[in-house]
């Protein structure tokens, strides 16, 4: 047999009973509200580092996390291609032909390139035309 206690309200009548928490109940109401604060701040805060986050539509916090995962994930690719331009910097490339003097570690960031076969392939016409920047420097 269930038993539910039931609240009675004497407020009809004229007069009321003040409602008191337990203390524990007090103090774990107030860390959730606190709890609850510092995610919503959190996110506030995330919104203001994402592309588009300071727009004038609020987003939701899904749209925010998979903004920021959008986000992260476009600059470890630019990483990704930055670590590749200095990699093939690290090498010398003196020309459009890369040596094998660079490194046949597979697992090293040099090893994509260090095939005479694959020359400037592998990289965008940004990279390229950096490439070809950084030889100019060498002359002079």
């Amino acid at each position: 047999m269930l038993r539910c206690k039931r609240r009675l309200s004497f407020n009809g009548l004229g007069y009321s009973i003040p409602q008191q928490q337990p203390v524990a109940v007090a103090r774990r109401n107030e860390r959730e509200r606190n709890r609850v604060k510092q995610v919503n701040m959190g996110f506030q805060t995330l919104r203001q580092h994402v592309p588009n986050g300071a727009a004038n539509k609020k987003m939701s916090k899904v749209e925010t996390l998979r903004s920021a995962v959008e986000y992260i994930r476009a600059l470890q690719q630019l990483l990704d291609e930055h670590d590749a331009v200095s990699a093939a910097f690290q090498c010398g490339l003196p020309s459009p032909t890369l040596s094998h003097s660079c490194s046949a570690d597979p697992e090293s960031p040099h090893s994509a390139y260090s095939s005479d076969e694959g020359g400037y392939e592998h990289l965008s016409s940004e990279e390229q035309e950096l490439l070809d920047f950084t030889t100019w420097f060498d002359r002079y």
